[in-house]
């Protein structure tokens, strides 16, 4: 948890917001199946970037949703602020919601009517 939240603090410093999230497994028939026991879940970091991504922990190594691996906030944060493509394999496109909007273009802040 110490790592994901200092990777948080490392994103929030390029402007990128991250949620530091852990869900309660409850686990009612233990012979039913192979389920885990119940109690937390591992926890994740959900980014929400250029593209969004989810953060895990696995042996002292960040762990992006595409599998890619890092051992320092510092490059974790620089991939995901710089290229969300390299990370994901998926073309370089922001989202808002389920819509994307097309390549090269910037999304715009709301402007004020005022």
């Amino acid at each position: 948890m110490r790592l994901l939240a200092a990777l948080q603090e490392t994103l929030k410093q390029r402007q990128i917001q991250g949620i530091l999230a852990r869900n309660q497994r409850l686990v009612l028939r233990y012979n039913g199946g192979p389920h885990e026991p119940s109690g937390l879940t591992d926890p994740k970091l959900h980014v929400f970037g250029p593209q969004k991504h989810v953060v895990t922990i696995k042996d002292s190594a960040y762990v992006l949703d595409g599998g890619k691996q890092f051992n320092s906030p510092a490059i974790v944060a620089a991939t995901i602020a710089t290229a969300p493509s390299a990370v994901t394999g998926l073309p370089a496109t922001g989202s808002y919601g389920d819509a994307p909007w097309p390549r090269g273009q910037q999304e715009q802040p709301p402007t004020s009517t005022d």
